[in-house]
């Protein structure tokens, strides 16, 4: 996505850094705006949803220590364990 010099500009004056726009707009609540923009803002669920998610996939993370996925392509041969 490219992003204008206002925005860069704006991005800077307010604290708002531009690596964190993606994540902005990917667990935010998007509404249609004038001109055929859209307004993405991260609400407070926005916020409990997206914590409460990566609590789980922490979870799972931590389980999966020594799994592997064996692959050839776009293709899954194989699942097991590895001693790590």
């Amino acid at each position: 996505m490219t992003i204008t010099k206002h925005a860069i500009q704006r991005s800077q004056q307010r604290g708002i850094p531009q690596n964190e726009f993606d994540l902005i707009m990917q667990i935010g609540t998007s509404s249609d705006r004038p001109g055929s923009a859209t307004e993405y803002v991260v609400l407070k669920k926005d916020k409990i949803k997206a914590i409460e998610f990566l609590k789980k996939m922490i979870q799972k993370i931590d389980k999966m220590e020594g799994s592997a996925v064996l692959t050839n392509g776009n293709s899954v041969v194989t699942t097991y364990h590895k001693k790590v």
